[in-house]
């Protein structure tokens, strides 16, 4: 996993030419607006550390995608943990590339400009409370590993 603010983002360029593309995309986006032919998906979500059933939130994780979480406006803690820690509640979905699993949460804060890089072992839990219940708004770009 990495992360960082996207005004530091040339310091990993180099590690890939689409996560490249990814950062230097996510420099200029404005929210709902993709001029560029990466997969790029805008949500808004108000934080919580629940799903509406009143449990705790799973995390996910992909196989076939690289995501890149992108902080719009608001902010949230972003729980992470690597897949082989964690105990899958649902099988494998290939056909939406996810799965969901539960286990132990790290979390970092994450504000307007911040990124995470999230590889295939980042399983990933977005839009957690920080301080208070708030709406962020997010990109997330998916690239194919």
């Amino acid at each position: 996993m990495i992360t960082g603010n996207i005004k530091d983002c040339e310091r990993y360029y180099g590690i890939s030419s689409k996560i490249d593309d990814a950062l230097k995309l996510l420099k200029t986006i404005e929210y709902g607006k993709n001029p560029s032919d990466l997969t790029v998906n805008f949500s808004e979500m108000i934080t919580s550390d629940e799903d509406n059933a009143g449990n705790k939130k799973p995390f996910e994780a992909h196989r076939k995608y690289i995501d890149i979480h992108y902080i719009i406006e608001g902010t949230e803690q972003f729980g992470y943990a690597n897949v082989s820690t964690l105990m899958s509640v649902t099988e494998y979905n290939e056909a939406d590339d996810y799965i969901l699993l539960r286990g132990e949460v790290n979390r970092i804060t994450l504000s307007k400009g911040d990124f995470v890089v999230a590889f295939p072992e980042d399983a990933h839990i977005p839009a957690l409370k920080y301080k208070n219940s708030e709406k962020v708004k997010r990109a997330v770009v998916k690239i194919p590993v």
